[in-house]
């Protein structure tokens, strides 16, 4: 597998999955230059523990495994990303279809995605720049990758304020849109299969 491709694949491990669209606020807030500053710094230091689990873990550990579901639980925005991926769907499926999306949704993502995480433990992520976009109170925190060796890859990630706190809603890796790809993907298998097969693949998958 190519290392960009590797990148791709890890950074859908922050995009998680499932079918109500939050609103957004009725009046965002416009985003200062220190809440911009600190959404690079929120991201900069995301970066530092993933990168220090991965440099130090195994792939294989439960504790590695755990360590990373939990990282990415408390700093992205779950629900919204959730929603979103399957927003298509969503007056179509039952809450109990919902639910039992959302309940394996976590230990899938981490399944399918931590041993592509670690083909970059040998790489540093830069913070070049954060300037608020649109008008919603989204940043755009603008970062490089740097492998051991290859090109380096860029990667901007899309932060909103959610209370005190700073989470990720979507990706951007190379001029790719994460969210909308992995939207793609999930139409394409629930066309062809339905949603329930979808559900039963990711529990597979973790069993």
């Amino acid at each position: 597998m190519r290392l960009k491709t590797k990148f791709l694949a890890a950074a859908l491990a922050a995009l998680p999955l499932a079918a109500t669209m939050p609103s957004a606020p009725a009046a965002a807030q416009a985003v200062s230059d220190a809440d911009a500053q600190a959404a690079g710094q929120f991201i900069d230091k995301l970066a530092n523990d993933a990168f220090t689990v991965i440099k130090s873990g195994d792939p294989e550990s439960r504790a590695t495994k755990t360590e990373l579901r939990s990282m990415l639980a408390e700093n992205f925005d779950v629900q919204y990303i959730g929603q979103y991926l399957i927003r298509r769907h969503k007056d179509d499926i039952t809450k109990q279809q919902y639910d039992a999306y959302m309940q394996v949704f976590p230990s899938w993502v981490v399944e399918t995605y931590t041993n592509n995480l670690f083909a970059f433990r040998d790489a540093n992520l830069n913070v070049i720049r954060a300037v608020p976009s649109g008008s919603r109170g989204d940043i755009e925190v603008y970062t490089r990758v740097q492998p051991a060796s290859g090109a380096p890859i860029d990667a901007v990630w899309q932060v909103r304020k959610v209370g005190s706190d700073y989470k990720i809603r979507n990706m951007k890796v190379s001029g790719v849109n994460m969210a909308l790809t992995q939207e793609q993907d999930f139409n394409s298998y629930i066309s062809r299969n339905g949603f329930d097969a979808l559900v039963s693949l990711m529990k597979r998958r973790v069993s």
